[in-house]
Parts: C-alpha cells; sequence; structure tokens
C-alpha cells in the first residue's frame, strides 16, 4: 500500500512540476509558481532541487525577490549535498550562486 501511494506522489509531482515548467516556458510565471507549489505538496522528503531552482526564477521573473532568494538557497543546498560532478549539476550550482547573491545585493 505504502508502495502505491508513494507512486502515486511521485506521478504528482511530475505531472505539477511538468505543467510548472510549461507555464515558465510561456512567460506564464504566475501560474508556474502555483504548479511548483503543486509538486512541492507531494513530495515526500522535500528533496528536489530542479523545482526550487524553477520556483527561483518564476518569482524572479514575478519581482518576488525574497521569495526568489529563499527558493534559490533551499536549491543550491539540495544541490551542493548531491556532491555531483555531473556538469549539468556543477552549472546549475554556478547558476544559482550568481542568482543568490544578486538578490542579497539587492
Amino acid at each position: 500500500m505504502n508502495f502505491i501511494l508513494s507512486t502515486i506522489r511521485s506521478v504528482k509531482t511530475g505531472w505539477y512540476s511538468g505543467r510548472g515548467f510549461k507555464a515558465h516556458q510561456n512567460n506564464q510565471h504566475e501560474k508556474a509558481v502555483h504548479y511548483y507549489d503543486l509538486a512541492l505538496q507531494f513530495l515526500e522528503d522535500d528533496f528536489e532541487p530542479v523545482i526550487y531552482e524553477a520556483k527561483a526564477m518564476a518569482l524572479y521573473e514575478l519581482k518576488k525577490f525574497s521569495e526568489a532568494l529563499f527558493n534559490a538557497q533551499k536549491s543550491f543546498e539540495q544541490y551542493s549535498s548531491l556532491n555531483s560532478k555531473d556538469p549539468k549539476d556543477v552549472e546549475n550550482l554556478k547558476k544559482l550562486k550568481a542568482l543568490i547573491e544578486y538578490l542579497e545585493r539587492n
């Protein structure tokens, strides 16, 4: 039973985050944040640096800088904890660090 519930939660997280990514690509940032929030509600362990990163960027576009900073920091911490050498993860860390530094200055 736990496996089924976990699978359902995972599918919902994926579906909502996908909708958020699509809205974000279409410059519908309010809608994107809404879907990211729904996706984050279904996480089992609150570990999803990609969604936090995307939410930070959408919030930045909406000029909600303090919320963007919070989500960027959360994503940065989660990516950092992976200790990944994957070039994509390294690049994401660099982008997040630059965004955090910018938001902290402004």
